[in-house]
């Protein structure tokens, strides 16, 4: 039987974990609460530039002369650049595990279609992961970026890098693997295409029915192609920086709901160890009373 000083230490040290659970799940939150902002902030001009750079490729005149980060690059042995986010920070529950069994499933579909892999790996525990396994396929390694307030113009600086790298025929595709949010609860490893540049199908009918509202007749200054060039950059700039708030976002909620379940268990342990303890207590107790009276009856 423990005795009762082990286990008041043992509730002490239960009471403390469960305050530091208890403070990091509320800044989980808030944090959640800040991506969501800032990806709402951040909508708007999105959504117009994705309207644009639709609008544009929909009306040129020729086809071939639309840049190739666009309509994509034929070759016989294509180069798929994978952009893999994970978090910077643990205790996020299985979320880091899930994309990386996710990630690998997906370089393995690749090779046995017979494309090179290339890796970008953003985040700590990415690398701490991915990269002994994968190191002869990882180019770049980016740690640190969502420690803070994600900072848009290292996002770009990112992206025309990526970009660069395209226009030196380096890779073909590029794609971004990362955690889609979908509630403070729930989080699923998604992929996304971002190189060429992909719209849904509803984006054309919805940016069709609003020019059939306007009936208006756009004219470009420069031409098309120049202006395809000014905003494609833009575009992708925004695909990444959104990819990283919804990431941000989805390691917050894992964050939240591991920190509250770690708070509920060091509750429990606190009761199971409160109730052993009194139990104790009172086994003392009991037993010192009968020594004492065995005592008293034997003089």
């Amino acid at each position: 039987m423990p005795n009762l000083k082990s286990l008041k230490s043992r509730i002490k040290s239960a009471g403390s974990t469960k305050k530091i659970t208890k403070a990091m799940q509320m800044v989980a939150a808030a944090k959640l609460k800040k991506a969501q902002n800032a990806a709402q902030s951040a909508n708007p001009y999105a959504t117009t530039i994705k309207s644009t750079l639709l609008e544009l490729s929909k009306n040129a005149d020729d086809k071939f002369l639309l840049p190739e980060l666009l309509t994509g690059r034929e070759s016989q042995n294509k180069t798929h650049l994978l952009i893999i986010i994970s978090s910077d920070r643990g205790l996020c529950g299985p979320l880091n595990f899930n994309l990386f069994k996710y990630a690998r499933n997906v370089i393995k579909n690749l090779q046995e279609k017979g494309q090179n892999i290339k890796i970008i790996l953003i985040g700590k525990k990415a690398r701490e992961t991915l990269y002994n396994q994968y190191k002869d396929f990882v180019i770049d390694v980016i740690e640190g970026i969502s420690k803070r307030d994600i900072d848009f113009k290292q996002v770009e600086d990112i992206m025309s890098n990526i970009i660069d790298k395209f226009d030196d025929n380096q890779f073909d595709n590029c794609s971004i693997i990362y955690n889609k949010f979908i509630s403070a609860i729930s989080q699923e490893p998604s992929i996304n295409t971002i190189i060429p540049a992909s719209f849904d199908q509803d984006d054309g009918n919805e940016i069709k029915s609003d020019n059939e509202k306007m009936e208006c007749i756009y004219e470009y200054e420069p031409d098309f192609r120049q202006i395809l060039n000014e905003i494609l950059p833009r575009y992708f700039n925004m695909q990444l920086y959104y990819t990283l708030l919804e990431n941000f976002a989805s390691e917050q909620g894992a964050r939240m709901a591991a920190m509250d379940s770690a708070s509920r268990n060091a509750g429990e342990m606190i009761k199971d160890l409160t109730l052993v303890y009194n139990r104790t207590r009172q086994s003392v107790i009991t037993k010192e009373l009968i020594e004492i009276i065995s005592g008293a009856e034997s003089i």
